[in-house]
């Protein structure tokens, strides 16, 4: 640390800033180890989140590392791209399992199909056989008729010798050929009707296993395709987990940096406040001399007054009795008339910058540690270059740079309606004035920059009100 400080002031005393646990690590670095898939509910429900907490990182980020910033970031990015992923890949997956579901179901279906057109083939070949049979006992019995009988026969049979007795023999065996033929045709038709039904079913058949086939088919093609995109998105979780992975490492590293900066931040503040009540104990200290001396050289006055008013009685007595009247003192009732020195400060106060006001003095989360933590100060949203003005006539007190605030300068305004007031400017480019040089309000001091734990230009004001550390919108304007 560089420093431009009064002559010799050390030592250390419990500082004012609330002590908040280091140990509650960065909430963001929360370093997935593997890949745990989750429904894409969740997923999408923690992608919001980190979402989220990027856009809260983006607010002005005083008194953090902008490196140590950059590597949450980083993470929270990463774990949003691994959640993104993550989301397809439980989509991905849920798609296979229903395509593969569905092709379990219509291969069920299709070996019933199948089952079911075995049978139907089974009884088609049945009733084909049995007509097949029925033509050839038909056949071979209307081939033993026709070599028995012919259509002239009966006529024959009239001009034959053949008695009355086998005539009537004959014609009841003519009779009884027919109906047997008759029975045989109805059989035939029977027959017939039921190779036509089974061939119909059969048929149908065929075409629903042809249908379900083809079906199946196309779903495993899908299948093949969804297993494909579900190996991708395996591929992207699996890089972006090591990207992760990566990136945690990083903020983990930057998270223990950020530790101990902020251990020397306090460090500094305490090291601030005790010197600024070094000065006050030293101004006080000088008041109460002054007092004591002024005290002093009225009692001396008065005694002095009061020797010479004593002496002057004693001339006058022993003076001539007709210069009495014209000589006369005025009795020892010297009047003392004590004037008491007083310096009335202006009441008003300024703001430094011109430019609005981007943070406000209060407790607030650390975008790295995830810790509650005060910001001790107001910030101004100036350019860079701009300038940087007395708030109010003081003393500068302090300039030197600290790695967490850059460039500071520290004005003592005194003692201002009874309270000693110190105003602190952080971060600027350079300084134009020096230690121990009066300066007036609204004069040029400095310009705004952006050194030290600092993300963007900005300015820093810092008030301290008898040695605390104060909200400079609430004590001073």
């Amino acid at each position: 640390m560089i420093r431009d400080l009064p002559p010799a002031r050390s030592g250390s005393r419990a500082g004012r800033i609330a002590r908040f646990g280091l140990a509650a690590l960065v909430a963001l670095s929360l370093g997935l180890g593997s890949v745990q898939l989750a429904t894409a509910d969740q997923l999408d429900i923690q992608k919001k989140s980190v979402q989220t907490r990027i856009a809260q990182n983006k607010q002005d980020l005083d008194e953090a590392n902008a490196q140590a910033v950059a590597a949450t970031q980083a993470l929270a990015q990463s774990q949003a791209a691994l959640a993104d992923a993550q989301a397809k890949l439980a989509a991905a997956q849920s798609r296979l399992e229903q395509s593969q579901a569905l092709d379990q179901k219509r291969a069920a279906e299709l070996e019933v199909a199948q089952a079911a057109q075995q049978l139907a083939q089974d009884e088609a070949d049945s009733a084909q056989r049995d007509v097949a049979a029925w033509q050839h006992e038909s056949g071979a019995r209307v081939r033993e008729t026709m070599q028995q009988q012919n259509p002239l026969a009966g006529f024959g049979s009239l001009f034959s010798n053949t008695t009355i007795d086998d005539l009537n023999q004959k014609v009841q065996w003519s009779t009884t050929v027919l109906d047997s033929t008759s029975a045989q045709m109805d059989r035939l038709t029977a027959l017939k009707l039921k190779l036509d039904a089974a061939e119909a079913k059969a048929t149908e058949v065929e075409a629903k296993v042809s249908k379900l086939r083809a079906e199946a088919a196309a779903g495993l093609k899908t299948s093949q395709q969804l297993q494909g995109a579900a190996s991708q998105a395996a591929a992207v979780v699996a890089t972006a987990n090591a990207q992760n992975q990566k990136a945690k490492a990083s903020a983990d590293a930057q998270v223990k940096a950020e530790q101990q900066r902020q251990v020397a931040l306090q460090t500094e503040s305490e090291a601030v406040d005790k010197r600024i009540a070094q000065r006050i104990a030293a101004q006080k200290a000088a008041a109460a001399k002054a007092e004591r001396d002024r005290l002093a050289r009225e009692r001396a006055e008065a005694s002095r007054r009061a020797a010479a008013a004593k002496a002057a009685a004693a001339k006058a007595k022993s003076s001539s009795k007709t210069s009495r009247s014209t000589n006369r003192t005025s009795g020892g009732k010297t009047s003392t008339r004590t004037t008491t020195r007083t310096t009335t400060a202006s009441q008003g106060w300024i703001y430094p910058s011109g430019a609005a006001i981007t943070s406000q003095y209060g407790m607030r989360l650390h975008p790295v540690l995830h810790i509650w933590k005060l910001h001790d100060g107001t910030d101004f949203g100036a350019a860079c270059g701009s300038p940087i003005r007395a708030a109010r006539s003081g003393v500068v007190a302090e300039r030197y740079y600290n790695a967490g605030y850059g460039n500071r300068l520290m004005i003592d305004h005194g003692l201002v309606n009874g309270r000693y007031v110190t105003t602190g400017y952080n971060h600027a480019i350079r300084y134009t004035v020096g230690v121990g040089q009066h300066v007036s309000q609204g004069q040029i001091i400095g310009y705004v920059g952006s050194t030290g734990y600092s993300t963007g230009c900005h300015l820093h004001l810092m008030v301290w009100v008898n040695g605390q550390v104060t909200n400079a919108m609430t004590s001073i304007y």
